[in-house]
């Protein structure tokens, strides 16, 4: 039935015309907008340059002195800006696009005179791809329109390429040091930074930006003698607002956690903690409302408002006052319930025996502080999948973490702990989380203490043991010494809880040397110190004697060119020390300026 059906098709087929276009036997019909690649009348061009700044894919090349038009048919993206801006308009968009083919090349059109006839030359060239991959025109790009010169570029810039002055508002880049990572711009508050074209200098980009708006201060106020026109209850008038604009931090006050991370972050030191007193202060006439304090709050209590709302505070130094919170003193217990039908026993006059009670905290008059019982929020940890890199320790805003990576020791003081999360949103190992209420055998003391598993790696340069064939004897220990490092060494640990040793797994830091930037910034955010890069020679060198695979250094590469591995391929560098090479990059030379004929007559340089 099948084969009738298809028979009846087949001839059904053959007395029509084919479905498809017969291209390119007969020619395509384009439609009216459509972009195919970019023509140059180069006997019309004038080599001025337009359509090169321009294009943001970095495609045409044009070199004045030499009188070349260059374009790279593969990097257009046939978005016709050159078109617009040419203005002797001998550019066009072409509907047909350029013909396929194996090799990536780029066309050359060149202007010869001679004899006082303009010849035109077109010729088709092959592109060095490595002199393309170091292309100079793609640089950091700053729309200085936008910048308000927070710093955040000039500080998370890993090769220090980045120089930002407040006072004459200058952003300077040096591109010899710049490696195009895209640090700056993924940590750019305004995202007034992209990854653009530009042809001027080819060592340093200067930009210099306008003037910042004044802001004025709240003037006194002025007092009115009554009179017929105005009665006595407006007799005081006070002056006109202060000139703030409508941008500005708005905090929700009883969210804050007052951990201090907003004023360790603000590039204009416009903010102030007290948290002894709990009061957040900020200062209107420092702040530049960049927005850095309300990304990295973890309460998420700051926002970058537009608008000023009622009753809203508009001063230029402003403090906000939070509740206070109350801890029960270390050692001691809240007194039990009474049980239901039992009339209350009175508690005996005793001091400690009522920790319950807050104790008052003088606050300002005007808002008087609130005060509640800190809940049963705590962070707690799972040490088997601590990794003991250091990193919650470095990010806790109170300095209530201590890690001893010798004894594999996790400490934590409940007593400065704020319950911010921090430590819990930047553990690469996942071990640490925000519980909200206590669960069965967890320690509650103040200073609590946890022990982890003492990993052992085995010594550099031995080889572990083969293990032996089956049906054969093992060979004595005495014979082959160095050929057991999977022996763990004991090491002291806490009486009450020893510390459990065992081998280090295959997991290790894998390297594609051929994608790496060389920036820097694994060796800056490694908590061991593991890794360290020479810039000049391009090796990156790992020691995985101190490396403790925590991954910080693969979820910061910017290339990507770092991985977390859990089993070793073939070919890989299996050393406690291992170096990568990888290529060696030359910046293609600058075309030199075209040097300047004398005339007749006149004397040569």
């Amino acid at each position: 039935m099948s084969f009738l059906i298809y028979m009846k098709q087949a001839l059904t087929n053959m007395f029509k015309p084919p479905v498809t276009t017969s291209y390119p036997i007969k020619p395509k019909i384009y439609k009216p907008h459509d972009r195919g690649r970019v023509i140059n009348d180069i006997s019309r061009c004038i080599l001025c340059g337009q359509c090169m700044r321009t294009c943001p894919a970095g495609a045409i090349t044009v070199d004045r002195a030499t009188g070349t038009w260059k374009i790279n048919p593969f990097a257009c993206v046939q978005c016709a800006g050159c078109v617009e801006v040419c203005p002797k308009k001998c550019l066009h968009m072409d509907p047909e696009a350029p013909a396929p083919d194996v090799k990536k090349s780029e066309i050359i059109l060149q202007v010869k005179k001679e004899d006082g006839v303009s010849k035109v030359q077109r010729k088709v060239a092959a592109i060095n791809m490595a002199e393309a991959a170091m292309d100079d025109r793609s640089h950091i790009v700053n729309n200085i329109m936008k910048c308000i010169f927070c710093g955040q570029c000039m500080r998370n810039c890993p090769s220090g390429a980045i120089t930002v002055d407040r006072r004459s508002r200058t952003w300077r880049i040096n591109l010899e040091a710049c490696v195009n990572c895209g640090t700056c711009i993924d940590n750019c508050p305004r995202k007034c930074l992209s990854l653009g074209c530009y042809l001027g200098n080819p060592s340093e980009i200067t930009m210099h930006g306008s003037r910042p708006p004044v802001r004025r201060r709240t003037a006194p106020p002025v007092k009115v003698e009554p009179s017929a026109e105005k009665p006595a209850a407006a007799v005081t008038e006070t002056a006109a607002e202060a000139n703030v604009p409508d941008t500005h931090i708005r905090i929700d006050v009883e969210k804050c956690l007052f951990c201090g991370k907003c004023e360790h972050n603000c590039p204009a030191n416009a903010i102030s903690i007290d948290r002894r007193n709990r009061t957040w202060t900020i200062d209107r006439e420092k702040c530049i409302t960049c927005g850095v304090c309300a990304d990295g709050c973890p309460a998420h209590c700051l926002t970058l408002a537009e608008a000023w709302e009622a009753g809203e505070k508009k001063e230029m130094k402003a403090a906000f006052q939070g509740k206070v919170l109350r801890r029960e003193p270390a050692g001691r217990k809240p007194a039990p319930a009474p049980a239901p039908g039992k009339p209350e026993v009175p508690a005996p006059p005793k001091v400690e025996a009522k920790p319950e009670v807050p104790v008052k905290v003088e606050a300002p008059a005007a808002e008087p502080a609130e005060e509640v019982k800190v809940p049963d929020t705590h962070i707690r940890i799972e040490a088997e999948k601590c990794l003991f890199c250091g990193k919650c320790e470095h990010n806790c805003p109170a300095h209530a973490i201590s890690i001893d990576r010798r004894n594999r020791t996790w400490t934590i003081d409940r007593e400065k702990c704020i319950t911010c999360g921090v430590c819990a949103d930047g553990c690469p190992a996942h071990c640490l989380t925000l519980a909200e209420a206590w669960e069965a055998g967890e320690k509650k003391e103040m200073k609590a203490a946890f022990q982890g598993k003492v990993l052992r790696r085995p010594p550099a340069g031995r080889k572990p043991a083969p293990a032996p064939a089956p049906g054969k004897p093992e060979a004595p220990a005495s014979a082959k010494v160095e050929a057991k490092p999977e022996v763990p060494v004991k090491v002291e640990a806490s009486a009450a809880e020893p510390a459990e040793e065992v081998n280090v797994p295959d997991t290790h830091i894998r390297i594609e040397a051929e994608k790496c930037l060389f920036c820097g910034k694994c060796e800056h955010n490694c908590p061991a110190n593991a890794i360290s890069i020479d810039r000049r020679n391009r090796t990156w060198t790992i020691d995985r004697e101190k490396c403790i695979t925590c991954g910080v250094c693969a979820d910061g590469c910017p290339a990507h060119c770092l991985t977390l591995a859990e089993a070793w391929e073939a070919g890989e560098k299996k050393e406690m020390k291992a170096a990568f090479q990888g290529r060696v990059l030359r910046r293609p030379a600058r075309p030199a300026p075209a040097k300047e004929v004398p005339k007749d007559g006149e004397p040569h340089a």
